[in-house]
This record gives structure tokens, sequence and C-alpha cells, in this order.
């Protein structure tokens, strides 16, 4: 248990320290705001899809095809699940500020923070594993979640899914994966140094809009407290349950729940702007629920890994 809480601990606490980074900037104003949709496309358009890429390499097994495909169906019920008990549980009478706390609770930040931890505890398969949750995870996001924020303000395209960058930039991966393609050198180099990026470049912006968020409220607002409780434990701990009642073990469970344990996610935060939403709420409510992820994740992770 001490062992984990330093670990995701350690991973957590860095993330923050990187929005605290971005917070100064937004306060100095050295990073504007003006300047924070273009930052976003930089990480949507182009860092994101290179990390994806990257996490695809290695060796192709009919064991690990069969594993990623058991962590698509598993997140599929998980995100599902979240959505439903998500939806029924918090009733903020504002609906845009229901959209953005729901969407809170339903996305983890199952790469920022689940990719590090997952690296930690499982090495090379637990990012291969990681890999399929953010498949099912960037493709929900981009569908249910993308039409749920907008709300009443646009609708949903079939070409918005397939012409995402991320999943673009997982299909390649995969594709590579699958064909044991290998890139030359230099431009495996290049591809894996702009996905590094796609790690520290979200919290900034996230941080730099901080910048104009009352933390404050949030410690008084119960619709918040609500949708920290369900993303921090019910939700993680109620997927667990249902995952390990349908014959779900080991390597699999672990890495499925290490990132459906994570905090909310940070594109949900940079998709809010896009949708009409309000920012510096989802902001607010990533970072807050980032800190006390520092205490919550050890302790889902270890239940997790009791019961694998």
């Amino acid at each position: 248990m001490l062992s984990n809480l330093m670990t995701v601990g350690g991973q957590v606490i860095m993330l923050f320290l990187m929005m605290i980074a971005g917070y100064c900037l937004g306060k100095t104003k050295l990073l504007p705001r003006s300047a924070l949709p273009a930052f976003t496309n930089v990480v949507l358009y182009l860092a994101l899809p290179c990390m994806l890429i990257g996490a695809f390499e290695m060796e192709a097994t009919a064991e690990k095809v069969h594993s990623f495909l058991a962590v698509l169906g598993a997140t599929l019920l998980v995100h599902l699940l979240n959505f439903a008990v998500s939806l029924a549980a918090i009733r903020d009478p504002d609906d845009g500020r229901k959209r953005v706390l729901v969407a809170c609770a339903v996305f983890s930040n199952c790469g920022f923070v689940g990719y590090p931890l997952l690296a930690s505890l499982m090495g090379d398969i637990g990012l291969f594993y990681g890999s399929a949750y953010n498949l099912v995870f960037t493709t929900l996001l981009w569908t249910l979640g993308l039409h749920y924020l907008q709300g009443t303000k646009g609708g949903f395209r079939l070409k918005t899914l397939f012409l995402n960058p991320g999943i673009i930039g997982m299909a390649v991966g995969f594709a590579f994966f699958l064909f044991q393609i290998q890139l030359p050198p230099v431009l495996q180099n290049t591809v894996d140094y702009l996905g590094n990026t796609a790690v520290s470049l979200p919290m900034l912006i996230i941080g730099c809009q901080l910048a104009h968020a009352d933390l404050g409220k949030l410690f008084h607002d119960r619709w918040n407290l609500a949708a920290s409780f369900l993303r921090l434990l019910v939700l993680p701990l109620l997927g667990l349950l249902v995952l390990r009642l349908i014959g779900l073990r080991g390597d699999v469970l672990v890495a499925t729940i290490v990132c459906a344990a994570a905090p909310p996610a940070a594109a949900v935060a940079m998709l809010t702007e896009n949708c009409g939403q309000d920012p510096v709420l989802a902001s607010g409510v990533v970072s807050f629920q980032t800190l006390l992820s520092v205490l919550t994740m050890p302790v889902v992770v270890s239940i997790a890994q009791l019961f694998a």
C-alpha cells in the first residue's frame, strides 16, 4: 500500500506541479488566454497522435491481441456504466454545469495519469493495455462526450470521429503493431519526442485556465463534491466489481482499473471551450480532483491488485 501511494502520488504531484507552472504563466500573462486555443490544437492534432503511435511499439502475438480485445470490451462497459450512473447521480439544476460535471465524472485521465502509472506498475505490457483503454476512451470522448458537451449547440457528425486525430493516430499505431512495421530510427525518434509533449502541454493549458478560476468555490460546491466522489471512488470500484463478476482477471483487470481510477481527463477541460461550455469550471474540477486523486488512486489500485 505504501509503495503504491509513493508511485501514484509522485505521478499525480508531478502533473499538479505542471499545472502550477501553467497557472503562473497565466497569472503573469506570459501565456495569454487568447493563445490557449492554438496550444490546444497542438496537443490534439500533433502531440497526442504521436504519443499513441509510439505506444504500439512492441512484438505482436495472439495472446497480446486477445488481451487487447478484452481491454477494449472492459473499457466500453466501464464507460457506459460511468455515463449511466453519472447522469442519474449528478442533478445540478444548471444544464451547462451538469454537462461539464458529468463529462468530468465519465472520462478519466487515462493517458496522462494512467500511462505513467501503468509503466511503473506493469512495464511495457501495461502501456499496451493502456492503449486499448485509450482507444475506447478517445472514440467515446469524440462521439458520446462531444455530443453531450455540445448539448443543443451542435450535432454529431460521423466524420468527426473518423477525422479525429486521436483515432487516426491509434489506427496508424495499431496497423504498425499488427504488421510489425518499423519506422526509420530518425523518424521514430521524432514521433517519440513530439509524443512526449502530450503530457506537459495539457497540464500547462489547464493551469493557465486555472488562473481565471475560483477554486475556493469548488470546496463548497456540492455537485462538484458529488462528481469527485463518483469519479475517484464510486465509479472505479463499481467498475472493478462488475468486471470481476463477468470473469475478468489478472493484468487486464488491473490495467483497466488503473485507467478508470484516474482523475478527469485534461481533454475534457480543453473540449469544453470548443463546445461552448465553461472551461474555467472544467479546469477547476480537473485540478481539484487531480489533487484528491493522490489519496484515492492508491486505495483503488491496491484493491484492484488484491482481487485480480
